[in-house]
């Protein structure tokens, strides 16, 4: 199935989540749209060349097919480029109103401070236990709600497959890689979106977050 993103260019409210782990490997943002009392997801992807054709030839070919049909954006070379990422991600900006981008800023300050400089609000959402076990509970909870649309987004079906969820040192749950060769920075960047969907929903003053210390690893 070719991408499908049906609300683009309808100027509704979104929230954004950024999973830039590496500029070697896949980089994956998600746009969590609220409408229709659903969260809709619009996830891109990105990948080097290099990067891809070792993916490509391990995945049976499956990169291939999701770069043909527009799902996956493959830059030339062997890392991602930050400038051709950046105009991707400001075009993808003038088709809705992206309220804020959540973003895990470690080791990454360049892209950060180069998105803040082109009008992005950006977030910090450090990738801790802290954090991200409360944002993984609403992003469950807004799945198996069937509140979630995603237009049948292979690489994030991909993502959920390859993730498996590990109890931290305080009881919480992180989503964890650990036993797949594969990749979950979509499905990251999906969370970390719909975490800041439902914030927005309610308010900064009753946000779900707001005992939970959502901003802080």
């Amino acid at each position: 199935m070719r991408v499908e993103r049906p609300l683009v260019g309808r100027g509704l409210v979104a929230y954004g989540g950024m999973d830039l782990s590496s500029h070697l490997d896949l980089t994956g943002f998600a746009a969590a749209i609220p409408f229709e009392k659903k969260i809709h997801l619009d996830v891109y992807a990105w990948i080097p060349e290099d990067a891809f054709e070792v993916r490509e030839t391990a995945n049976r070919d499956r990169f291939r097919l999701w770069r043909d049909l527009g799902w996956l954006t493959v830059h030339p070379g062997p890392v991602i480029d930050y400038e051709l990422l950046l105009a991707d991600l400001k075009q993808i900006k003038t088709q809705y109103k992206l309220k804020a981008v959540a973003f895990d800023p470690w080791g990454l300050e360049s892209p950060a401070q180069a998105l803040t400089k082109s009008g992005f609000k950006i977030v910090d959402f450090r990738q801790g236990e802290k954090t991200i076990s409360p944002a993984v509970k609403d992003f469950e909870a807004v799945v198996y709600s069937g509140k979630l649309k995603h237009y049948n987004n292979p690489i994030l079906s991909w993502c959920m497959e390859n993730v498996r969820m590990e109890k931290g040192p305080a009881g919480g749950f992180k989503p964890s890689k650990r036993h797949s060769t594969g990749k979950i920075d979509p499905l990251m960047a999906s969370i970390m979106a719909v975490a800041m969907a439902e914030q927005g929903k309610h308010g900064p003053k009753t946000s779900v977050y707001s005992n939970r210390e959502m901003l802080m690893g």
